[in-house]
């Protein structure tokens, strides 16, 4: 928080008009404008994992809250259908192949068209052999980021498990030679007779991981802030439930698409934390403040410029005298902004607000204050200053 206190002394006026006057420092400081949003952080890590395909579970290697790396073998299905499946491939795979060795040593005036024939086989053949070799793949999930389980179906091994979702409970009776093997990808299945089999599936995944040394957060930022948005820029997000905990992020992506909630129309950016602190917990409520634009340089605060865009002009005291000074200002702050020319840093200027009249003598008090961060959706971004010393 940035702010100025100014206390005078205002005796009985002669007129009805008053004026406050305020002595501030030209100082050496940074400028920046923002644009801040709030939301919840996130892992940065954080799937559904699943079979998939559909089997008997076999065995599951891992418990919940184990960290996993990637690539870990998580759990099995019975092989039993899938190997079969792709042993019968193979032993079809060599007799194409031995049926057309035989027919390119043939001598016979249909050699051509045979050969033709048995090569279009082979080829098919090799498809098949490829499918079933992935569907006999799929009988084992494995980890596809490292992390840490976060939940775990609680099965046993001889219970169903669907393709795409978590596992269904197998009644007493079931065998696990009675079930199949089935891969999307696959351009052959092997299917056998399952009896006495009655499933009920659950939408839920079979486990999920999350990596919480990397963290996310995704904000809204209105259409008036937007068009200022990069990718690449620095921000910083604090903890609301965390006091002195701030951690530095840039902005990971923008979406394209607006959201319309209560005619407020906003796009979702997210954040990536390029900090961690063992205290932050994913889900946790937080504020980030995007840094739009940075400029460093002789500052002052807003009230002592008078004008608009890069023309501007102050009102300097050099010794004891007010003296006028055109200036070109740079960036704009909510509290203070950047003059590229026209002053130096320890330059005193003056400040006068017009206060509204009193009836007799009083103590007037008068305060301003800024932020690093501002609300969301104002008309241009929030700004904020950083090593600013003096005045103001």
């Amino acid at each position: 928080m940035v702010g100025f206190l100014a206390v005078s002394e205002i005796g009985t006026p002669a007129s009805s008009a008053r004026t406050d006057t305020e002595y501030v420092t030209a100082t050496d400081g940074v400028v920046q404008t923002t644009a801040s949003g709030t939301g919840n952080v996130a892992a940065g890590t954080d799937d559904d994992v699943n079979f998939a395909a559909s089997g008997t579970l076999e065995h599951v290697y891992v418990h919940q809250d184990e960290h996993v790396t990637k690539g870990q073998i998580l759990a099995t299905l019975d092989p039993t259908s899938a190997q079969l499946t792709l042993d019968q491939a193979n032993a079809t795979l060599t007799a194409a192949q031995d049926t057309l060795s035989e027919a390119e040593d043939s001598s016979s005036s249909s050699t051509t068209t045979t050969v033709d024939a048995d090569e279009l086989a082979v080829e098919q053949d090799e498809q098949t052999v490829k499918s079933d070799e992935v569907a006999l793949s799929e009988a084992t999930l494995r980890a596809p980021a490292t992390g840490t389980i976060a939940s775990l179906e609680d099965l046993t091994p001889g219970q169903s498990v669907q393709a795409g979702s978590s596992s269904s409970d197998a009644s007493s009776g079931s065998s696990s030679s009675g079930s199949s093997t089935a891969s999307s990808t696959a351009s052959s299945t092997a299917s056998s007779g399952t009896t006495g089999t009655s499933t009920t599936s659950s939408s839920s995944s079979f486990a999920q991981i999350i990596n919480t040394t990397t963290l996310t957060m995704t904000v809204a930022i209105s259409e008036a802030d937007i068009g200022e948005i990069k990718v690449g820029q620095p921000a910083t997000v604090t903890m609301d439930a965390l006091s002195g905990v701030e951690l530095v992020a840039h902005v990971a992506t923008i979406s394209p698409t607006a959201t319309d909630s209560d005619d407020v129309v906003s796009y979702e950016v997210t954040l990536d934390l390029d900090q961690t602190d063992s205290q932050v917990l994913s889900g946790m409520s937080a504020s980030a403040v995007v840094i739009v634009d940075q400029a460093s340089g002789v500052t002052v605060p807003n009230d002592a410029i008078t004008g608009s865009g890069s023309e501007g002009s102050v009102t300097l005291d050099v010794d004891g005298k007010r003296v006028g000074r055109q200036v070109v200002v740079g960036l704009r702050g909510a509290t203070r902004s950047v003059i590229t020319s026209g002053l130096a840093s320890g330059d005193e200027l003056v400040v006068s607000q017009t206060l509204p009249s009193l009836g007799s003598g009083s103590t007037t008090t008068s305060s301003g204050s800024g932020s690093l961060s501002g609300a969301l959706g104002g008309s241009s971004g929030v700004a904020g200053v950083l090593g600013a010393a003096g005045g103001g």
